[in-house]
């Protein structure tokens, strides 16, 4: 009997479709995009270690949808959390009163 030909699954993979489309990862390693990764991309976040989710609007790097830890410029990072505009020294955004 013929041995049927095999390709490998691309790194990290546990199981894929093809050569480039992974369909589970192996412990440790997050499924984003048909692909295997250590961590998370800029402006997304893991979610229950298994998931990445986007940050919220104006947030670069954040923990969780509630939780930002860096915002996009000209944004400024308010009660260590949300993205609002930024004002200039001496002033707060209107509507959020003490920060």
């Amino acid at each position: 009997t013929k041995k049927k030909a095999t390709v490998a699954c691309p790194p990290g993979c546990v199981t894929c479709d093809d050569a480039t489309n992974c369909t589970k990862c192996k412990d440790g390693l997050i499924l984003h995009f048909k692909r295997c990764l250590t961590a998370a991309p800029s402006g997304t976040y893991v979610k229950d270690n298994k998931s990445i989710m986007v940050c919220p609007l104006n947030c670069t790097e954040c923990n969780s949808q509630e939780e930002c830890t860096r915002c996009k410029a000209p944004t400024a990072l308010v009660k260590r959390e949300t993205c609002l505009p930024s004002c200039d020294e001496g002033f707060f955004p209107k509507g959020i009163g003490r920060i």
